[in-house]
């Protein structure tokens, strides 16, 4: 009886561990961009603000200046954090950098990129321009399955499998006279996800310095604010959805550090990701961190540090939304330090095993009989060939 007592908690062993920047083997760093225009999904068609002539120069969705320093003042909270560990001079096998395909997260990341890797003098191109140019990546929406899952064809299914069960309409129908108030007011057909959308204009517009409308108060911050971190639990509700949202992300990371930790000749030290508020908040779900009622803000990050502590390898991941430095977050089970195996044990529930969670079950079937037709074709051919000697 004793021993099954022990082998019930035998998933979870907890180990004390001393972790500093003599056992930081990797870095994965997932970012928000930085202030941001609305885009116009986030106003409603009568209000005085749908006018893209408002927030010129910048335009609809577009990083702001005050966006683009706080993005380049994560660079070099990042440079500050991990100096010693990661190079001063930029080299192109040092870092991965990609964003969402956005305009905001991309001119985001290229921000973060100035702070973090100030030209050394080496690599100073145009004397009293303290600035260089680095690569960076992404891939399109509708092919984003670690950043933008709202472009998977099988988003839609699976939201609308969640939103048919009990659970969801307990949390949606506390909503019901928000939204009627919301139609009323905006004249358009108001539903959870355009009160998200709503939710995010607003706390754009008093960012800018904009009035809200006399209704406004009555609906921002609260009950929005509440709406929105519902909507959050709500795409995340599912070990399905949580693949789709955030299990993609966390398991790119995870197959890249596997690859790091089996081959220790890769010089790459940290992989940047730039997205959205909501990639966040999917991730630390993915990790089963408590929800804190807090949403993420600009700038905000995670860090998912690697970690070799006698021997082992594992995960110290850190959270900085709107303190001055970032924190440690405990994940169930483990310490500040969590072993590999530990983690997996947390996560595995909701990392896909292939696309077929995004693209639907007939996704592999069709490219295994695409192979299989290329293959049919090459013997066709390789036949008629022979023959006609």
């Amino acid at each position: 009886m004793l021993l099954k007592f022990l082998l019930c908690f035998a998933p979870f062993v907890v180990i004390n561990a001393e972790i500093s920047s003599d056992t930081l083997v990797y870095v994965h760093l997932l970012f928000r961009h930085g202030d941001r225009c609305p885009e116009k999904n986030n106003l409603y068609k009568s209000s005085p603000y749908y006018n893209e002539s408002y927030f010129k120069p910048y335009g609809f969705g577009q990083l702001t200046n005050k966006g683009k320093l706080r993005s380049y003042n994560v660079g070099k909270e990042i440079r500050a954090r991990y100096k010693g560990f990661l190079d001063e001079e930029y080299s192109i096998d040092l870092i991965d950098a990609r964003s969402s395909d956005f305009n905001r997260t991309k001119a985001s990341l290229q921000a973060m990129l100035a702070g973090l890797f100030p030209p050394t003098e080496e690599l100073n191109w145009l004397p009293g321009f303290n600035w260089q140019p680095i690569p960076t990546t992404y891939v399109e929406r509708s092919r984003d399955k670690e950043m933008f899952a709202f472009g998977c064809p099988m988003w839609d299914a699976t939201l609308d499998e969640y939103s048919k069960t009990q659970q969801d309409n307990e949390t949606t129908s506390k909503y019901d006279d928000l939204l009627k108030f919301l139609t009323e007011k905006t004249g358009e057909n108001y539903d959870f996800l355009n009160a998200y959308y709503l939710y995010f204009g607003f706390k754009i517009l008093q960012e800018l310095n904009y009035t809200l409308p006399d209704w406004g108060n009555d609906v921002y911050p609260y009950p929005l604010k509440n709406l929105t971190l519902d909507y959050y639990d709500m795409i995340t509700a599912t070990s399905k959805l949580r693949q789709l949202t955030g299990g993609y992300l966390l398991k790119n990371i995870v197959d890249d550090v596997q690859k790091r930790i089996n081959d220790q000749s890769i010089s790459r030290t940290m992989s940047l990701w730039c997205g959205h508020e909501n990639n966040i908040a999917a991730l630390l779900k993915v990790m089963k961190v408590p929800r804190n009622d807090d949403i993420a803000s600009y700038g905000s990050y995670i860090a998912m540090e690697v970690h070799r502590v006698n021997g082992t390898y594992g995960f110290q991941v850190l959270y900085r939304n709107k303190e001055a430095q970032a924190k440690v977050l405990k994940l169930p089970g483990c310490e500040e330090f969590c072993p590999m195996d530990s983690f997996m044990r947390i996560v595995r529930e909701d990392l896909p095993v292939d696309d077929s969670v995004c693209e639907g079950a007939h996704s592999s079937t069709t490219r295994h009989l695409s192979q299989i037709s290329i293959l049919v074709l090459l013997i066709l051919h390789y036949c008629i060939h022979n023959y006609s000697k």
